[in-house]
């Protein structure tokens, strides 16, 4: 008898271990159609639906992290700021040096006109942690923070911004270069500007805007010839 109990217990014990996984893999299936329904929606401009679609992902697997972050974005989009702020903030919390979620609380600083607030997150996404390609990443964010500045006349503020950026863009890449020698001249740093121009046309002397831009910065300092 005791021998049966035993056997029986060893029965019920692997059955309900199985029963348990198999709900937990169906919790997690279930999150995760309705996290790619979201993402479609997100994609095709339907806001209210993906909203809907990542709240639901998120009943089914509440402290996914990647679920929260994916609603605040929504949120942000459909311009519920105080809300997405919220989520970035828990976010924050977990890991203060996620690129992704300090350039998301700065871009929202932007938008509320919270300088101080957005020149904090916005460093926060240069120096923070990327999970793909975190050197183009970290320019592009720096990039972003330049042109912020300079569109809210905080010119001094932005020259370091810019020096920086011109510091780490690579040599070789014309695209990014003529990005910071226009950066340059919006902040009237003619002769930086000029060097760099220079470089451009170096490799290539038929680039028109490396030209224009080159004019400009020469004009500017009287180098008229």
């Amino acid at each position: 008898v005791l021998f049966s109990c035993v056997v029986l217990l060893v029965v019920f014990v692997l059955f309900t271990a199985a029963v348990s996984r198999l709900y937990h893999k169906q919790i997690h299936v279930l999150a995760d159609k309705w996290f790619d329904q979201g993402e479609t929606s997100l994609r095709a401009g339907d806001i209210k639906s993906a909203l809907t679609d990542y709240r639901n992902a998120l009943v089914y697997s509440p402290n996914n992290t990647k679920f929260q972050f994916h609603l605040a974005q929504a949120l942000a989009a459909a311009s519920r700021g105080d809300e997405a702020r919220s989520y970035l903030l828990n976010l924050l919390s977990e890991s203060p040096g996620s690129g992704d979620v300090n350039l998301a609380l700065a871009r929202i600083a932007v938008h509320k006109g919270l300088t101080p607030e957005a020149l904090r997150y916005y460093h926060g996404a240069i120096y923070g942690v990327w999970e793909s390609d975190p050197i183009g990443m970290r320019w592009q964010v720096r990039r972003e923070l330049a042109e912020y500045l300079l569109d809210r006349g905080l010119q001094q503020q932005a020259v370091p911004e810019i020096i920086a950026l011109a510091d780490s863009t690579p040599a070789n890449d014309p695209e990014q270069l003529r990005a910071v020698g226009n950066l340059l001249l919006r902040a009237k740093l003619w002769t930086r500007a000029l060097d760099l121009f220079r470089s451009v046309l170096s490799a290539n002397d038929d680039d028109e805007d490396a030209l224009r831009g080159a004019a400009t910065a020469a004009f500017n300092l009287g180098q008229y010839n």
